[in-house]
């Protein structure tokens, strides 16, 4: 993923652009490690029927074992993409949503019903009472269509594919924006 954001890194003949290159495949290979290593507990768990938290990487896991049967390499795509995006993008994500709430007081009016509505006084939120939140769910999407903290991102082709009469081989690292 890094050689597709930063091609002048892997051309880079001196020694301070290997060792980053060594730094970067290290880092990413512990991230991966951790990643197959937390999706195995959690999919033992959910074999042995254990109470499993209701959070997002059950979530994926479920829909991606359950619905889309992904390989383990896919199901740590996925986590990755939450675990490392998620960090700085919901932070700018939840900023543009605060602007935009504040720019249009009837949609903060309607969004604030809507908690009201399905939260109340609830102490504990959990998983099924955020997909209840329809409206504020289209708050997010509008304001992801509005202000979309990452406005692109890599993936490495597994397989040849065709775009559009393009020809994409397998290999190939295509940035999608």
């Amino acid at each position: 993923m890094y050689t597709a954001s930063s091609p002048w890194i892997q051309m880079d003949p001196r020694k301070e652009a290997r060792d980053y290159r060594r730094k970067v495949i290290k880092a990413i290979t512990l991230l991966r490690d951790v990643g197959v290593r937390v999706i195995t507990d959690r999919l033992e768990a959910m074999k042995q029927e254990k109470e499993l938290p209701k959070d997002i990487l059950s979530y994926v896991i479920q829909s991606a074992v359950v619905e889309e049967n992904l390989s383990m390499e896919e199901m740590v795509d996925h986590f990755l993409t939450f675990f490392v995006a998620g960090q700085e993008t919901t932070s700018d994500l939840l900023s543009f949503v605060l602007i935009c709430l504040g720019k249009n007081p009837h949609v903060l009016k309607k969004l604030l019903e809507e908690v009201d509505r399905v939260i109340g006084d609830k102490e504990v939120i959990e998983y099924d009472d955020i997909i209840k939140l329809e409206y504020m769910t289209l708050v997010i999407k509008e304001t992801l269509r509005l202000y979309p903290p990452v406005t692109g991102g890599a993936r490495l082709i597994s397989e040849d594919v065709d775009i559009l009469g393009y020809k994409i081989p397998a290999g190939c690292s295509l940035f999608v924006s």
